[in-house]
């Protein structure tokens, strides 16, 4: 037989039937894989959307040595103010704090030639270079405060704590000061740090209380700096303690459809806060009310201790100081009402210890006092502890 008849004979056989069993197999396998992809695409767009709406970290921000100002330091030659603004850098460098029990977070020991962080309990203590030691009397003060109480951008022996203790001390009774300053602390985490001083049994004689900026930085927001942080330490701990106990699938609060879903459930479906109506805000702390509240219990906790205290409404570059409004503008929201904040707790602070030098720096330049948007600089940092000095012996508070 021919190729060709063989071919013919070929295309006139029956073909057999294909199985119908084929036929499902096929179809199940087309709609399994175009769901797979579709999933992936969309998990894929969640994880894109996520990434672009989510803020930038500070971790990308410029190295602080860049943006100081050595001319706020008349203290130190430009190329020492170099080196110190350098030490700064690595102060607080991508490992600058750790976690605190009560106080939610506290800088790390350090130690360079201009900038020493010492260990402490319950936390490090930036390190105050004291006056003489021959007096016959002494005395420990603790100072309380954020940044500008810690000493940033200035080297130990400029700190605010360095300077009272020169100015307080004499020949009959030395202060020995203690920096109890701390980046981002406000008057609410002093009062935690303050109660546990004391109930861990140490002892001052006089404390001191610098506030003012980090109050209004605070805003309606009465937490530490860093909570979101503990707090999302605090859900991977939860995870783990759920994919322990469960024998089903766990899916991730960061995982970003989750998240995606999450945010579309609380648009659509928010409950009222606690009175809150239909068309009113959600409740909100007044930062003046729990500043006032705090230099009150403040005060209570010294007279059971008997330590006499006294509580200091400080500077800023955004009120009380030539180009105050340009400042102000220059800067982000929260800052924008200080003066009103400033108003309000020197008009409604009735301790009897209150001291409003918010007004200290008002004949001053603020190139001459700022090292940079809003820390003293030496002199700026002296000028405070003057204040401070003259307010406390005013009310017979140091000799």
């Amino acid at each position: 037989m021919s190729y060709r008849e063989e071919i013919d004979k070929y295309h006139g056989m029956p073909v057999p039937a294909k199985p119908k069993s084929l036929d499902l197999y096929a179809t199940t396998s087309i709609i399994w894989l175009n769901c797979w992809v579709l999933a992936t695409f969309m998990v894929s767009a969640c994880y894109l959307w996520v990434w672009i709406r989510r803020p930038p970290q500070d971790a990308g921000a410029a190295p602080y040595s860049t943006t100081a100002r050595s001319a706020a330091i008349h203290t130190l030659t430009p190329s020492a103010a170099a080196q110190l603004f350098r030490e700064f850098d690595r102060v607080n460098g991508d490992n600058a704090y750790s976690y605190r029990p009560w106080l939610g977070f506290s800088e790390r020991p350090y130690h360079s030639s201009m900038v020493n962080i010492d260990g402490a309990e319950p936390l490090p203590t930036r390190r105050t270079i004291q006056a003489r030691d021959s007096a016959p009397s002494q005395k420990t003060i603790w100072l309380f405060g954020g940044s500008t109480q810690y000493g940033w951008g200035v080297p130990d022996s400029q700190t605010i704590a360095s300077h009272l203790a020169t100015i307080l001390s004499t020949d009959q009774t030395r202060y020995n000061v203690v920096n109890h300053g701390h980046t981002f602390y406000f008057s609410s985490q002093e009062l935690i740090l303050f109660m546990t001083l004391l109930r861990h049994g140490q002892k001052c004689d006089l404390a001191i209380f610098l506030d003012g900026l980090n109050d209004a930085f605070q805003g309606p927001a009465d937490y530490p700096r860093f909570t979101e942080t503990t707090a999302a330490g605090f859900l991977k701990e939860e995870e783990a303690a759920s994919r322990a106990e469960s024998t089903g699938i766990t899916i991730s609060p960061s995982f970003p459809p989750r998240e995606i879903l999450n945010g579309l459930r609380r648009r659509l479906f928010r409950p009222k806060a606690a009175g809150e109506t239909e068309h009113s805000a959600p409740i909100r702390y007044d930062p003046a009310s729990i500043y006032l509240f705090n230099i009150s219990a403040a005060q209570k906790m010294a007279d059971a201790e008997n330590i006499k205290a006294a509580f200091f409404w400080q500077p800023t570059p955004f009120d009380y100081i030539r180009g105050a409004e340009q400042h102000r503008n220059a800067f982000f929201s929260p800052i924008v009402p200080i003066p009103t904040l400033n108003n309000v707790v020197r008009l409604n602070a009735r301790n009897r210890d209150f001291h409003f030098i918010g007004d200290v720096f008002s004949n001053e330049t603020y190139e001459d006092m700022y090292v940079d948007r809003t820390h003293y600089g030496d002199t700026g940092s002296r000028m405070v502890a003057q204040a401070i000095a003259r307010d406390l012996r005013a009310d017979g508070l140091v000799h």
